[in-house]
């Protein structure tokens, strides 16, 4: 399974979780579509996009960490991933961090 596959699965299992759309006073419902409907969905991304319109653009701020403010475009760019450093190396779990 892709990596970006498996996070979406998950984030999407839990969202679905956190919103009750799965359980409910503690137990599990198997059927049922999603208490927002798309209608109500779209008009509130409309009400933010209004609302959004309106104000003066503001660019968000170009702070870093320190470390990487210090860097300088070379530093940053070679940067790299340390395979022997990555961990679960060797664990067999399809994928290392």
């Amino acid at each position: 399974m892709h990596r970006r596959a498996f996070l979406a699965t998950g984030l999407a299992a839990l969202a679905t979780l956190r919103s009750g759309g799965a359980l409910s006073h503690g137990k599990l419902q198997t059927a049922g579509p999603p208490a927002v409907s798309e209608n109500a969905t779209a008009v509130l991304v409309r009400k933010q996009a209004a609302e959004l319109s309106r104000r003066i653009f503001e660019p968000p701020p170009e702070t870093f960490p320190g470390a990487l403010a210090a860097m300088g475009y070379d530093e940053y760019r070679d940067l790299r991933f340390r395979p022997e450093r990555a961990v679960w190396r060797g664990e067999d779990l399809g994928f290392e961090l």
